[in-house]
């Protein structure tokens, strides 16, 4: 009898009805993955979904539909069959929500950005695969997280496990920028541009002035009192104004005659704004937009050689509308407080000088300086569609990539963004640099200005996990797949693309690390030239497929590499500022509570986020964020506040309190870990 079950065990196994060992795909086997990495940008997904063919260096055509070339290129690498189940234009946010409705059935791996906490939280209820379970299926990432101990504190959940791999940006890098066009600048200050004189037009342009100066606080640190210079020339620009009606010539005269005044060492005007020698305050750069704003005429003819009857100019503007809250980093500089306390729009808890967590935008320093936004926006000096609906319209390359375009009357003077893409290429307008930041104090500056960003690149709230529902071999293909990225080729891949993007044998050796990587060929640098006007970032992630808000770790040699001289400028402004220590910007590794950064996402407990849930309003933030936003564009509607205190009343009503206190709880229980 016991022969006979022999038997059939055996013909049960060679029939493949039941399982054997931990049932590993074999080497010939190909496994099935369903991925559902989402992304409100359709480009920026798995599939190809430009409107033109993709023609590869060695002729092969990619259409729209296809997986991108490098995720093809994968398939074969780890020996899997991908098949993305993303849908275009959904948020991450609706896509998760609407898999956990299935219980993760839908897919086997789900990612994208700011989704590394919702994926912790519902792997803590059992729904993601407990990734550090299986390290030792990862070997490569297994080895990374022990090099990298930050990186696996920032993702280990409340119950001490690892539910997903985030995207790790390029660490201890400046992140974004101030960059804007030079030539505007030395036109209007100095009456020259390259050298060549440049003669102004005739404006007829006029704002109504409701800027207040901010360097007037009453801070006894400052050299007068209430005054950071011995005067302000806001307060000069408003004094000359007519019944509250500034001209452009009454603007210019004015900023001409106070930096005259107050900076009489100066080479030339335009030498308090640009460059290495760049002191201005933010008073003294809202008195800059608002004659750049007033100049119409002479500015579009700069940058296009002839008056653009009707031209619109916005001095301060954001890549798209839906990165708003880049217009709130300019709250920095109103005595240095705090905005985002990690490279993510939705970080706004942040260390006090105790090490404290805040959230700031209940704090009443942020809140009151809410009003000098609100102001900028009346005056025209903030690009209106930052107050609306968010949408991805590409702002940035309308203001300052189609200058040569003959119908363009949109055009923008200064930017907070990416120093490669932003500098890459401008459409004619070839000044666009870096600006040194506006000087500022910070709680814990001792009185002192300096150059502070607090924007610097971290490990983001983004990434992947492996839900519960897959079998053995899906899980096994699953770990081989998330490990590949953390091997030399994987993370290279991820980074350069594919290899056919290469020049083989040849390596590249970033001037800020001296780390090597791959070189990309001239077939690569022309095609990003070709479609994405030589913003490589974009050509990589929305025609390759590279660089996707998954696990890896990014590096800074991509960017470099196809970096243009005004960009490595840039760069080399940043690093050489503050007597070179250069801009000075939160880090993990800051001493100063207040510099530091906070993790990308907090472990909460499932009690935690119940309580959240059912005591606060805090999960409706979107709404809030959007009445905050239209509170500054001056708009009116149920809900939008129309003061300072209604926003605070705002955040109260939502009983924020409770929120940070439990956030609280998780930061001090995760510092402990």
């Amino acid at each position: 009898m016991k022969k006979l079950f022999s038997l059939f065990v055996v013909l049960l196994i060679s029939l493949g009805l039941i399982a054997c060992g931990d049932n590993e795909p074999t080497e010939e086997e190909t496994i099935a993955l369903t991925v559902n990495v989402a992304g409100e940008n359709d480009k920026r997904l798995f599939t190809y979904l430009q409107a033109e063919p993709l023609e590869m260096p060695d002729g092969t055509i990619i259409n729209s539909g296809d997986l991108k070339p490098l995720w093809q290129y994968i398939e074969k690498e780890v020996n899997i069959d991908i098949t993305d189940v993303s849908t275009p234009g959904q948020s991450p946010q609706d896509m998760f929500d609407l898999a956990a409705a299935n219980q993760f059935r839908s897919a086997h791996i789900y990612g994208g950005p700011n989704i590394g906490q919702r994926i912790m939280s519902a792997g803590v209820d059992g729904y993601f695969v407990d990734l550090s379970a299986h390290l030792n299926k990862m070997p490569n990432l297994s080895a990374y997280l022990n090099e990298n101990p930050l990186v696996k504190s920032a993702i280990t959940a409340s119950d001490g496990k690892i539910y997903h791999l985030p995207y790790i940006a390029e660490i201890n890098n400046y992140a974004r920028m101030f960059l804007g066009r030079y030539s505007w600048v030395t036109a209007l200050l100095d009456g020259e541009v390259n050298g060549s004189p440049f003669t102004l037009e005739t404006e007829t342009a006029t704002l109504n002035v409701a800027y207040e100066a901010y360097w007037k606080n009453g801070s006894q640190s400052l050299p007068y009192g209430n005054l950071r210079k011995a005067t302000n020339v806001i307060d000069l620009q408003n004094s000359a104004a007519n019944a509250g009606v500034l001209s452009q010539a009454q603007a210019l005269q004015v900023l001409r005659n106070y930096i005259d005044a107050t900076y009489p060492t100066l080479a030339k005007r335009s030498d308090l704004y640009l460059g290495e020698t760049a002191a201005y305050d933010i008073d003294e750069l809202v008195a800059l937009y608002r004659v750049i704003k007033l100049s119409p005429n002479s500015l579009s003819k700069e940058a296009t050689g002839s008056v653009r009857p009707g031209a619109v100019i916005w001095p301060y503007f954001a890549r798209q509308s839906n990165y708003r809250e880049e217009v709130l980093r300019l709250i920095t500089y109103f005595g240095g407080q705090r905005v985002h306390g990690s490279d993510s729009y939705g970080s706004r808890f942040y260390l006090d000088h105790n090490g404290v967590l805040q959230y700031s935008y209940y704090q009443d320093n942020f809140i009151d300086n809410l009003n000098r936004i609100r102001q900028m926006f009346s005056e025209g000096l903030v690009d209106e569609k930052l107050s609306g609906a968010a949408n991805t319209t590409n702002l940035r390359s309308g203001y300052i990539f189609r200058d040569s375009v003959e119908t363009q009357l949109e055009f923008g003077f200064m930017t907070y963004d990416f120093t490669s893409s932003t500098t890459a290429a401008t459409g004619g307008q070839d000044d666009v640099k870096a600006f040194l930041p506006p000087l500022t104090t910070t709680p814990v500056s001792n009185g002192q200005f300096i150059h502070y960003v607090e924007n610097t690149r971290v490990v983001k709230p983004d990434g992947w996990g492996i839900s519960s529902n897959v079998t053995t071999k899906e899980l096994n293909a699953a770990l081989k797949f998330f490990d590949y990225f953390f091997t030399t080729h994987g993370n290279d891949v991820q980074n350069y693309g594919t290899p056919d993007l290469w020049v083989e044998g040849e390596k590249y050796t970033n001037p800020t690390d001296g780390v090597e990587g791959p070189l990309f060929s001239q077939w690569t640098l022309n095609k990003a030239a070709a479609v994405t006007n030589g913003d490589m970032s974009s050509f990589l992630r929305d025609h390759i497929g590279a660089l996707i808000p998954i696990g890896f770790q990014k590096v800074i040699g991509f960017e470099l590499q196809s970096t243009s001289a005004n960009g490595m400028w840039s760069w080399d402004l940043y690093f050489g500022a503050n007597n070179g220590q250069g801009v000075i910007t939160s880090s993990y590794s800051a001493t100063e509570p207040y510099y530091q950064l906070v993790p990308p996402i907090f472990a909460l407990t499932s009690n935690e986020n119940s309580l959240i849930q059912t005591t606060t309003s805090m999960t409706s933030d979107t709404m809030m964020t959007n009445n905050l936003f239209a509170f500054l564009g001056s708009k009116t509607g149920e809900g939008i506040p129309q003061t300072s205190a209604q926003v605070k009343q705002m955040y109260t009503d939502a009983n924020v309190t409770t929120f940070i206190e439990l956030y609280r709880l998780a930061f001090n229980r995760m510092k402990q870990n």
